[in-house]
């Protein structure tokens, strides 16, 4: 049956398009040829920032409180590599104080495991200042949860102080 000049395509069952897709794998190996995306037929599938986040949070709060407190709501800085897939991310809102002065709160900053140690943090911390000073921000504000966290906001020269009104204690940097 033709149907505006095209033939009537017919849908695989998932029974026969495994079969199809398994005579597909035998042919090509035969050839010495391997399917697209490495030997698999199953199609990638894009990894969120929320499971990058679970996968590569190495801080001492439990990922989903992070989540809660530093990724809903929050907007993201991502950096991939060539074929699309998460190596860091950061997350930041911007805010204004009592004062009437913006500010930029750097919520999460997570590089892939294989990845640290290869400038990706650096990266994203030089885009979330561009960020701060294009908007028109005096000061980014931040919390770390463990040693290494607050090793990397000193490094990048963020200073300990204490919240008047809480006592709580979070980073400040002066931009």
């Amino acid at each position: 049956m033709r149907m505006f000049g095209r033939k009537r395509q017919e849908r695989l069952s998932p029974e026969e398009l495994a079969r199809v897709q398994a005579e597909l794998e035998a042919k090509l190996a035969e050839e010495g040829l391997e399917p697209i995306g490495g030997g698999t037929s199953e199609a990638k599938k894009p990894v969120t920032f929320e499971r990058f986040l679970k996968e590569n949070y190495s801080g001492g709060s439990d990922p989903r409180d992070i989540y809660a407190t530093a990724v809903d709501g929050f907007q993201r800085v991502i950096v991939e590599d060539g074929l699309g897939d998460i190596e860091g991310g950061l997350t930041y809102n911007i805010d204004i104080d009592a004062d009437g002065e913006k500010y930029l709160v750097f919520g999460v900053i997570v590089v892939k495991r294989e990845s640290r140690g290869g400038g990706i943090a650096g990266e994203l911390f030089q885009k979330l200042l561009t960020i701060a000073k294009n908007s028109g921000c005096s000061y980014i504000t931040a919390k770390a949860d463990t040693r290494a966290g607050k090793q990397i906001l000193e490094g990048y020269g963020f200073n300990l102080r204490q919240d008047k009104r809480t006592g709580q204690n979070y980073y400040h940097l002066d931009i």
